[in-house]
């Protein structure tokens, strides 16, 4: 009668509690006429009475101590939003709803608190924070009722409820779980480690074991270290394989793709105004593709590098793309091979420079190699080296797994030439070392060398095999295969009789009489010449007027049996040889040209040269003391770079080729250009008018001017070019690198002195650029 009364009237009591209970134990909202339906069916269902009952035991079961910190039980409160256990204490909206509805609720009114807690509306979220702040401050200035415990509750219930007791036992195993997290957690059920705070409970209870291990490795310590510490420096190299040289592998392998990709678009061409030009600039494509490259790996790699490693990498970074920006005039794909770098003479450059200075993986090699030898070492039949061995495998073998996951298969291939990534197969090696390191082995003998390599030998020689094994005779048509007597056998003996000279019958190879055919040996060399010679084929001495005895009085201008050849060539071949000023005892090497050239320089920068150095009017921008310092190093440079030969320093004729006095204009060498500041005859202080009197066709240049100079020197790489021809040759190529050193050199000191922008005084001091095929260069046929 009192559900009907109150279901009749319509009233909506001012209760703040917007969720709903239902007879299954489920949490929800609806209106007023859905609730009153749902109200009216529960009531035809079932008697009046028992179903009051049931609500009642199980709205008192949701506000008893089993979940009501302020009635007791176990301590923890239920959020009903988001179906989770908090600790005691915590205080939330949901609760807040909870005592509010307990205020106005009494064990003898259960039937009208159900019914009210169906009346009310669900309310959106923005909207019920304020009923909750509400309902909580009115729990604040209101005694808190008493409830039954809920034993009582539970025990009172419908045994036949199966919902109900799904719901019980539900509870009760997530208060149980809740209990125990609470207990073993100091309190806090859910508590999160970081890093260092792991690193302090490691210290902490570590193992009293590790302290009685003395390891002495000389290689990363004067003193021994103990087991704990050992362990602890293994941890951290290989940490570092994962956060250090891992990121910039995959930095390395990232830039070489991505910008191989954008050089091929920047390179495309396309028809502009009836020409076909790059699709991009080298000013677009530095500020496309390589200016945004530091921004990236410092995005990447924020969260998973140290500050201070990340730190320098990037600004690592940063003075490679300045690099590459510096020859941008020089197009996009030396911008490319300038950051991306290389190999050259043995040592890395470039980006491949930045990953073995910053990948750190050097390091780590050394002091996982100093570790694993220490290790070797300790007694093997120690239980503590067993236990210490257990600790170091699995570091190990979880940083060499990574590492083969993690770098791409192209790049770990084994290179005839170098590895693809420095310190790779190094690093490789020695975490599979430390890996496999187990005590208990004592066959165990660590091989730098690991399967793929041997592999790799065993195809290679496989390989080599079959290329030097001749073909099958059965592969060979009938009538080229080999013939062979009927009693030819590849296993039958062969008996030696004798063994007799080569030498013909009436000759002899010893130092005695010359034999009967008149062939002389010579006492300089072990050389037989023929008896129609006066003079030694190989050593040039002469044949004297006794037998067997020779000298090596002459000049090399007096070899009677070349002069038919002399004829042919139409000059000597040791005429430029005999008038060459290196044959003096002050000038022999080139590195007495480098001593001599640094010490003038040196002079040109005290300024101490205008005691020799004739004046000029007007004095060109070369002819700056500066300038022409900088000339004279460039000279230097040149002197002593790998592709300057000994044809660039006294220019003769190569075998195969016309005469090099025959191709040329003005046959000039580095040796003339020093002699003309630096005569060979002269004392050491001592300096040259500054005149090519070796080649007088070229009287109006002066070595003392830099102008002059700069265009000697690249006449004398221009002529070898026009000299060996055009054809693709070692000789060409390295040729052509001499002449980008001085070039290059030759930009920079403009770059430095009047920028880029100032064409007007660039096109003024540059030296004149000849080409191969210049008429100043090469004798043309008329």
């Amino acid at each position: 009668d009192t559900q009907r009364h109150l279901l009749s009237r319509g009233q909506r009591p001012t209760y703040h509690h917007h969720l709903t209970m239902n007879g299954f134990g489920n949490y929800g909202g609806g209106d007023l006429d859905g609730l009153q339906q749902f109200a009216g069916q529960q009531a035809q269902q079932q008697p009046q009475n028992a179903y009051l009952q049931q609500q009642q035991q199980t709205q008192q079961l949701y506000t008893d101590g089993a979940y009501n910190p302020r009635v007791g039980g176990n301590g923890l409160a239920y959020n009903s939003t988001h179906a989770a256990f908090l600790p005691a204490g915590t205080t939330t909206t949901t609760q807040a709803t909870n005592n509010a509805f307990q205020q106005h609720a009494t064990p003898s009114s259960a039937a009208s608190a159900h019914l009210t807690h169906l009346q009310q509306p669900q309310q959106p979220s923005h909207r019920s924070h304020h009923h909750h702040r509400a309902a909580a401050v009115a729990r604040k200035s209101q005694a808190p009722p008493k409830f039954p415990s809920a034993a009582s509750v539970v025990s009172s219930h419908d045994p036949n409820d199966v919902m109900f007791n799904k719901f019980l036992a539900h509870t009760q195993h997530r208060a149980t779980t809740a209990r125990n997290a609470t207990s073993s957690g100091g309190g806090e059920p859910f508590q999160a480690y970081s890093s260092a705070a792991a690193e302090a409970a490691r210290k902490g209870n570590a193992d009293q074991w590790l302290e009685t291990i003395s390891i002495k490795v000389s290689g990363i310590a004067l003193e021994p270290l103990t087991g704990a510490e050992v362990l602890s420096r293994v941890r951290k190299e290989t940490d570092n394989v994962v956060t250090r040289y891992l990121p910039c592998v995959d930095f390395l392998v990232a830039c070489q793709q991505e910008l191989r990709q954008g050089l091929a678009a920047a390179t495309q061409k396309r028809l502009v105004r009836h020409a076909y030009r790059d699709c991009m600039t080298p000013k677009e494509f530095f500020r496309r593709y390589i200016d945004p490259l530091h921004q990236k790996f410092l995005s990447r790699n924020q969260t998973l590098m140290e500050k201070e490693v990340l730190s320098s990498a990037v600004k690592e970074i940063r003075r490679l793309q300045d690099d590459a920006r510096r020859v941008e005039y020089q197009g996009a794909e030396v911008m490319k091979n300038t950051f991306l770098g290389g190999m050259k003479d043995g040592e890395s450059w470039g980006l491949r420079k930045w990953l073995s200075r910053q990948g750190g993986a050097l390091k780590i090699c050394n002091d996982i190699e100093c570790i694993l030898g220490a290790c070797q070492k300790l007694d093997r039949s120690l239980e503590t080296t067993r236990k210490l061995a257990d600790r170091l495998r699995p570091l190990a073998k979880q940083s060499l797994s990574r590492l083969k996951n993690d770098v791409p298969s192209s790049y770990q291939e084994v290179s005839t030439a170098h590895p693809y990534l420095p310190f790779f197969h190094r690093l490789e090696s020695a975490l599979r070392g430390l890996a496999n390191f187990d005590p208990e082995d004592d066959d165990v003998i660590c091989i730098d060398d690991d399967d793929e390599i041997e592999e790799e030998k065993k195809k290679a020689a496989a390989v080599a095999a079959v290329k030097r094994d001749p073909p099958p005779s059965s592969s060979l048509p009938p009538a080229k295969r080999p013939k062979h007597a009927p009693s030819d056998d590849e296993d039958s003996v062969v008996e030696i009789l004798d063994i007799s000279s080569f030498v013909p019958k009436g000759k002899s190879i010893g130092k005695g009489p010359v034999v009967e055919d008149g062939d002389w040996i010579c006492t300089q060399c072990p050389m037989v010449n023929p008896s129609d010679t006066t003079r030694c084929c190989m050593c040039g001495a002469s044949k004297s007027g006794e037998q067997g005895a020779s000298s090596l009085s002459g000049t090399a201008t007096g070899f009677g049996d070349f002069e038919s050849l002399e004829d042919a060539i139409g000059g000597s071949l040791w005429s430029s040889r005999a008038s060459s000023p290196l044959e003096s005892p002050l000038v022999t090497t080139t590195n007495d040209m480098v001593d001599r050239l640094e010490t003038l320089a040196t002079s040109f920068d005290q300024g101490t040269h205008i005691t020799f150095r004739p004046a000029f009017h007007p004095e060109g921008f070369w002819d700056d003391a500066n300038q022409y310092a900088s000339v004279l190093r460039l000279f230097v440079g040149i002197l002593c770079a790998p592709e300057c030969s000994r044809f660039f320093v006294n220019p003769t004729d190569m075998s195969g080729l016309r005469p090099y006095r025959n191709v040329v204009k003005h046959p000039l060498g580095f040796a003339d250009i020093f002699s003309a500041l630096v005569p060979a005859a002269s004392a050491s202080g001592s300096y040259g008018s500054g005149n090519l009197a070796s080649v007088p066709s070229l009287s109006n240049w002066n070595m003392w001017k830099g102008m002059d100079l700069l265009q000697a020197i690249d006449l004398v790489i221009v002529n070898h070019l026009a000299y060996i021809g055009k054809e693709k040759t070692r000789d060409r190529s390295q040729t052509n690198k001499l002449r980008k050193i001085l070039w290059d050199g030759i930009h920079n000191v403009l770059d430095l002195h009047c920028g880029k922008n100032n064409t007007e005084n660039r096109r003024n001091w540059t030296p004149t650029r000849r080409g191969e095929t210049s008429g100043f260069v090469i004798k043309k046929s008329k």
